[in-house]
């Protein structure tokens, strides 16, 4: 028996900046096309981080680290794919 996780295909930038924007409070506007910034930079803190840990535990399985918000989506992204269980 597989599970959604398993049958699903990548974890996407457009999906981590969704939850980003859906349920830790960054700005819809705050990510531009070819934009690079860490989610600090964007003006997140540790607890849109806490959120963002949260969502992604239950939608995809996977353990986001507390220095997330170091990172840039495409870092999480990156890191998310590589920590998915299997």
């Amino acid at each position: 028996m597989s599970t959604w996780t398993e049958d699903r295909g990548e974890i996407t930038e457009v999906e981590i900046k969704d939850i980003l924007v859906s349920n830790a409070g960054a700005p819809p506007d705050a990510f531009k096309e070819g934009q690079e910034e860490s989610l600090e930079e964007l003006g997140l803190d540790s607890l849109a981080v806490l959120e963002l840990q949260a969502v992604a535990k239950y939608r995809f399985d996977i353990e986001i680290p507390e220095e997330a918000l170091h990172m840039t989506v495409s870092e999480i992204v990156t890191l998310a794919n590589g920590n998915r269980t299997r």
